[in-house]
């Protein structure tokens, strides 16, 4: 579980950056995904960036871990959060937080919808990180 405080660093226009490992194969799981980073974009609050390493920036990044299996029009989900740094180009760590794993289910007529609950869900993980440890 992750610990401590969780204060990512932000961009100069106040988003925070955010790394999606996605390992989605598929058109229904390509839709799902993209969808996923449509409403970070949208939302103003997250950056979504290339690389673990934040262009050399070395500041501490929103982690996404997301791995998808397609079985026709069904998409099977599974997405964990966490945060990472990296001190160098080679040199990264990651903290992902267990308690934060999922699973969902997506039908390919509503894909876009699934990538709109997986934000739903990163925002309830990441407003959750706030609230002060008891």
């Amino acid at each position: 579980m992750v610990t401590g405080p969780f204060a990512p660093a932000q961009t100069p226009g106040g988003q925070k950056p955010v790394f999606i490992h996605a390992n989605c194969d598929g058109q229904t799981a390509a839709t799902v995904l993209g969808s996923l980073k449509e409403q970070m974009i949208a939302s103003r609050k997250y950056v979504v960036i290339p690389r673990l390493d934040d262009s050399g920036g070395g500041d501490e990044v929103l982690e996404i871990y997301m791995h998808c299996t397609q079985r026709g029009d069904v998409v099977a989900v599974a997405t964990s959060y966490g945060k990472g740094r990296c001190l160098s180009e080679n040199r990264c760590g990651s903290m992902i937080d267990g308690s934060s794993i999922k699973s969902t289910l997506c039908d390919g007529h509503a894909a876009g919808e699934c990538g709109r609950t997986l934000f739903a869900s990163f925002e309830e993980y990441v407003s959750r990180q706030r609230e002060p440890t008891r």
